[in-house]
């Protein structure tokens, strides 16, 4: 049965070159955005420099621990966005990771202080001419929460969708493995059931004429003869059908 939404998936865990290169593409992409305003805040705003490179190196750090406490890193790196450039890497990549989770409720306040955030940075940091419009930035804001949502709860359906997929895989090879089981079970009855119908008279003609070796003292050499070629005649056409059954 397909898990609803509110249950996601747990995600996989990373392996080393994966943990390496999301932390590379947080790096880098920070490292891009706060490109563009770097030389005017050392110009400008040393404190904004300063400040930007910190909460830069902060959200790096947080960013490892997003699985654990996926909205509060999620919350506070998004938050870092309104006085650093270089923390959108991990920001962005923290609000991807959170949106994999298709929770609305955990979703709609980091969005909501994502465009705020981009609103406040836009104000806060220097500009080479004159301040964007506020309705641009808002919309530029508005654009790129959004696709980060998009591109979040993608990944988290296409990772609901494989761990689905790879249950029904090992469900049926369960119940194939269930059913070549019950099968071996059911060829063994036959078999037993039928080595009794078939053994249980030769043996009874056996433990007859065996009997009566045993108990008739008064047999003639020809009839003990006979009674002899009897036992043995059973017990390899016993042999013979046992061989037959188990083919």
């Amino acid at each position: 049965m397909k898990p609803a939404p509110s249950s996601p998936a747990m995600p996989p865990p990373l392996t080393t070159w994966q943990m390496l290169w999301r932390n590379l593409v947080a790096v880098a992409f920070g490292g891009a955005v706060w490109a563009t305003v770097v030389l005017l805040q050392w110009r400008d705003s040393r404190w904004l420099f300063v400040t930007d490179l910190s909460l830069g190196v902060v959200s790096l750090v947080l960013y490892q621990f997003r699985r654990r406490w996926p909205l509060a890193v999620a919350l506070l790196t998004t938050l870092f966005g309104a006085l650093s450039a270089s923390s959108a890497g991990a920001g962005s990549l923290a609000f991807i990771s959170l949106a994999t989770r298709r929770r609305l409720p955990e979703i709609i306040p980091v969005a909501v202080l994502s465009v705020i955030t981009t609103q406040v940075y836009f104000v806060v940091q220097p500009q080479p001419g004159d301040k964007e419009p506020w309705f641009i930035s808002l919309a530029f804001g508005i654009a790129v929460t959004a696709v980060a949502i998009a591109l979040g709860m993608y990944i988290g359906a296409r990772r609901e969708l494989l761990a689905t997929l790879e249950d029904r895989a090992e469900r049926a090879e369960r119940e194939q493995a269930l059913g070549v089981a019950q099968a071996q079970a059911q060829e063994r009855n036959r078999i037993a059931r039928e080595m009794h119908d078939v053994l249980a008279h030769r043996m009874s003609l056996v433990a007859m004429h065996a009997g009566a070796l045993a108990y008739r003292d008064n047999l003639t050499p020809e009839e003990t003869r006979f009674t002899a070629e009897v036992i043995q005649a059973n017990s390899h056409r016993a042999l013979a059908d046992l061989r037959e059954i188990l083919g």
